[in-house]
């Protein structure tokens, strides 16, 4: 039974499709043998690459360039038989198909939805506000109930970028709701000196700490808060100091570890030379060596 969204894609397409039957892996050798051929040419060594997006443009560029050989047994140019198929193709539709399902949710008193399992913090939207959705496979693209204004795009909750998090916009509805916080879904995703940082305080100061928090990680990115409040800790800074923070924190990122200048100038005889204090400590005692 083929999914209704499938069934959009087909019709986006402009394609019929003919299924193979269960279990009979030789009906489809062809395309067993091209995932073969593609993991042993563009994924072996395995890649180093930042994101899905990254791998799949450099696929196509690989794909492209591979059609410069020849073909195996009809002695002519990949790309040039390529150019002979497309001829009998129907043209590619003016926009590409958008692969995500729709649906409806509403924030809570925090800002934030749930989806499934998975809760999300929309900044970007009211408290009871209703939301149109569009979820992707490793994103959610956000709108208003009437799915005219877009109001964000935040990652899959298992496709976490801790880089690319607005700390700042999930951590501001926390200052006025500090005992809320230990709830916070981006509280999982802190480092432990934070995590530590904020809960292990009273409310008051809590809500102090978690404006630091807002302060700093607007300037600074999340690695370098954590190792500034590491810091301090052990130089017992007082966690609530928000200008000794921020001058640390400024510090730490200035800060780089001065390798020694190569010197090569002066003569070895005199760079290994060491010299010998026992005549100035026979001096301070009022005796001169015989030398």
């Amino acid at each position: 039974m083929l999914t209704y969204l499938f069934r959009n894609f087909m019709w986006h397409y402009r394609f019929d499709v003919r299924f193979c039957n269960p279990n009979k892996g030789n009906e489809k050798g062809h395309v067993e043998n091209k995932v073969g051929y593609t993991r042993r040419n563009y994924l072996s060594p395995m890649p180093v690459i930042n994101d899905l997006a990254e791998l799949n443009e450099q696929q196509a560029e690989q794909s492209t360039e591979d059609r410069q050989r020849t073909h195996y047994s009809k002695d002519t140019l990949i790309s040039e038989l390529f150019h002979e198929d497309r001829q009998a193709l129907l043209p590619l539709p003016a926009e590409p198909f958008i692969v995500a399902r729709s649906e409806m949710a509403t924030t809570n008193k925090y800002g934030e939805i749930k989806l499934g399992n998975e809760i999300y913090r929309v900044p970007q939207a009211a408290t009871s506000q209703r939301l149109f959705i569009k979820i992707h496979a490793l994103h959610l693209d956000i709108f208003n109930e009437s799915g005219e204004t877009k109001l964000t795009t935040v990652p899959r909750q298992y496709a976490l970028d801790v880089t690319k998090i607005d700390w700042v916009a999930h951590l501001e509805i926390y200052v006025r709701k500090p005992r809320a916080v230990e709830q916070a879904n981006c509280l999982k995703a802190f480092p432990l000196v934070l995590r530590d940082y904020i809960l292990n305080a009273d409310l008051h100061a809590r809500s102090t700490r978690v404006k630091i928090l807002v302060k700093l990680l607007s300037e600074h990115p999340l690695p370098l808060v954590a190792q500034t409040i590491e810091r301090a800790n052990a130089l017992s800074i007082d966690p609530e100091d928000l200008f000794t923070l921020r001058s640390l924190a400024a510090y730490q990122k200035n800060s780089k570890n001065t390798e020694p200048i190569p010197e090569t100038a002066t003569p070895l005889a005199v760079r290994n030379w060491q010299p010998n204090l026992e005549r100035y400590s026979l001096l301070q005692k009022g005796v001169a060596s015989d030398d």
